[in-house]
């Protein structure tokens, strides 16, 4: 199985969840590959996967512009591709950035052909990691 991972980190928040979520989905024997949308924007996206991760944090309450660079240039999928939406704010309640950040990303990954099989919000606070252990679980059953 092969999973592609596409995110945006301007802190590297949130690419140390997907580094962590790659070497999670190695341990288990499947193939990954990671897009950074500002540093790799010359390197194609594959679209011969099992499954794509689309990640990002909020900006100023929504995608960053970023991610909606990516999308417009991005490649469709085959139709039904399995994916995993993650999102990760600074602030404290979902209510504040991140329903709205997550149903952007989710629009945006559906009009690629995918289906989304989870979505997940984490507050970058001192409780963000059993939501983010919850989430690797999740990931792991989504494309074991």
């Amino acid at each position: 199985m092969k999973v592609s991972f596409v995110y945006y980190s301007n802190t590297g928040h949130t690419s140390s969840v997907a580094a962590e979520a790659a070497k999670r989905l190695e341990s288990i024997g499947v193939e990954t590959t990671q897009i950074d949308v500002v540093r790799d924007e010359d390197k194609e996206v594959p679209t011969d996967v099992d499954g794509m991760v689309f990640m990002t944090p909020v900006n100023a309450f929504s995608l960053p512009q970023q991610m909606t660079d990516f999308f417009a240039t991005c490649p469709s999928f085959k139709p039904g591709t399995p994916a995993v939406v993650f999102v990760n704010q600074g602030l404290w309640t979902p209510v504040l950035g991140g329903n709205r950040t997550a149903r952007q990303l989710t629009d945006a990954v559906q009009a690629l052909g995918c289906d989304v099989k989870d979505v997940t919000i984490v507050s970058w606070n001192k409780k963000r990691v059993p939501k983010i252990d919850a989430f690797l679980s999740r990931l792991t059953e989504v494309f074991s």
